[in-house]
């Protein structure tokens, strides 16, 4: 209870809100505590989005680099927005925001990685040919 109260009030000290402050101490939390805070429908959204990650990510073996880096954003950005809406009041929509920026966001990497392996390409095959 002592170090909970210690957190509630540094929290409340440096202006920060109870949801905030509960993700930046939850893995110092006991069990208890986070049983209380988080309701069954939060803990559920949690391990389906976690679990749905470690999937998505274990199947990567047959695609592409393309489809590689698209996924893997989404599933990144899902997880970042799912963490930063379950801090607003939503984690539902902040995954569903987060996917988009992330599959966005991957996309542009990969054309951005693409440029560069052409331009490498295009290095070689200009030293290649130079007059020696």
């Amino acid at each position: 209870w002592v170090a909970n109260e210690r957190r509630r009030t540094a929290g409340a000290a440096a202006g920060i809100s109870g949801r905030v402050f509960f993700a930046a101490c939850w893995a110092g939390m006991p069990k208890k505590a986070f049983a209380k805070i988080a309701t069954p429908r939060k803990r559920f959204s949690i391990l389906l989005v976690t679990l749905l990650a470690i999937t998505g990510l274990a199947g990567c073996a047959g695609m592409t680099d393309t489809q590689q880096r698209t996924v893997t954003g989404g599933l990144g950005g899902t997880a970042g927005g799912a963490l930063i809406g379950a801090i607003a009041g939503n984690a539902g929509m902040g995954a569903a925001i987060g996917a988009g920026v992330g599959i966005v966001g991957g996309y542009l990497y990969d054309k951005h990685k693409q440029a560069e392996k052409r331009a490498y390409e295009q290095g070689k095959r200009d030293i290649q040919q130079a007059p020696r």
